[in-house]
């Protein structure tokens, strides 16, 4: 795709000539192939674009939404000629996953493009309340989306893989992009996760946590202990020289206290 747009043609793998390839972040791509006008998308893009409805095109749409699919439309030469049904499928920890989120004190959401229906379903699946789930929404309403929940509730972690997810991965307190994502996610992204998944966020919030804790810990032992010693200095009951050598040993004390937390599982 990048080497039509920036050189007007290409060939695919079948030898058809591609060319005046644009595309629309979140709704679809417009093109020639072999001097014939596709565009394939969303049911709002393409027809959008499309001069003339297929007249079985509203019965395709309504079967994919009453089996919750997330539905793409095919138009040739300005005439709707096709459909197709998508569907992911949810990962196996997913549910355990979010379950474990959430009895960390977090408050879980779905932020999607995809049709209603088919969000729907897997927020249903995954127990996700009508709250916090956000269908059909553009790269900009993600955006918006994420920035309203920073200003409400504080700190927002978001999870990503595709390029309409860039923006608000970048607006989130923490942006993560899964294994997988697309190049503009992860560039956009403070947290790579290199395997697939949900567990490994799991991983990461505790692994974050304990962090948190490891350095309030340190500063803790590190301001006590100089405290401590620098007092007894000036009060006479050490000499300075004693004090100096005790000195040190608060940095390995933390050192010691990192170390000791690093070694453990997450």
């Amino acid at each position: 795709m990048a080497y039509a747009e920036q050189r007007g043609a290409a060939t695919d793998a079948a030898g058809r000539v591609v060319e005046q390839m644009t595309h629309t972040t979140g709704r679809g791509v417009r093109g020639r192939v072999d001097g014939v006008d596709v565009i394939v998308g969303s049911p709002s893009f393409v027809r959008e674009h499309a001069d003339r409805d297929a007249h079985d095109a509203d019965r395709w749409l309504a079967q994919m939404e009453s089996e919750s699919l997330s539905p793409v439309l095919v138009a040739v030469d300005g005439r709707i000629r096709a459909a197709a049904g998508l569907r992911d499928t949810l990962r196996a920890d997913a549910s355990a996953a979010l379950s474990s989120l959430r009895a960390s004190g977090w408050k879980v959401g779905i932020l999607s493009g995809d049709q209603r229906a088919a969000v729907a379903a897997v927020a249903d699946e995954l127990g996700v309340f009508d709250a916090g789930v956000h269908a059909e929404a553009s790269p900009e309403r993600k955006l918006e989306t994420v920035e309203r929940a920073r200003s409400e509730h504080g700190a927002v972690v978001m999870v990503g893989d595709g390029v309409n997810d860039a923006a608000a991965l970048s607006a989130a307190d923490v942006g993560v992009a899964v294994h997988g994502g697309a190049e503009v996610s992860l560039a956009a992204a403070d947290v790579y996760l290199s395997r697939p998944g949900l567990a490994p966020i799991v991983s990461l919030v505790r692994r974050g946590r304990r962090t948190v804790s490891v350095i309030r810990q340190g500063l803790s032992v590190s301001l006590a202990y100089n405290v401590i010693t620098a007092s007894l200095a000036m009060g006479g009951l050490i000499n300075p020289l004693v004090a100096a050598i005790l000195m040190p040993l608060s940095s390995l004390t933390v050192l010691a206290i990192a170390l000791r937390a690093g070694g453990r599982d997450a």
